[in-house]
């Protein structure tokens, strides 16, 4: 009984962070603007992270979803 599980729910959100978002979790200093829908944010320790704005619909295809993904590896 000692290992039953109760409470099984969606595994916790940190388990699929970066590791450079785990490393600096909350630990971020500024961000910076580089243009219209791209930021550059940065951390205490150097490390930094792009983030790139991308609208959608509630409900999209793997098509769309794929050519976002693509938008944003090409920044």
């Amino acid at each position: 009984m000692a290992d039953r599980i109760t409470d099984i729910g969606p595994p916790h959100f940190e388990q699929f962070l970066p590791p450079v978002i785990k490393e600096n979790y909350g630990k971020w200093v500024y961000h910076e603007q580089l243009r219209k829908g791209v930021l550059k944010h940065v951390a205490e320790g150097g490390g930094a992270v792009y983030t790139v704005r991308a609208g959608g619909s509630r409900l999209m295809s793997i098509q769309k979803i794929r050519q976002i993904c693509d938008l944003a590896d090409k920044h």
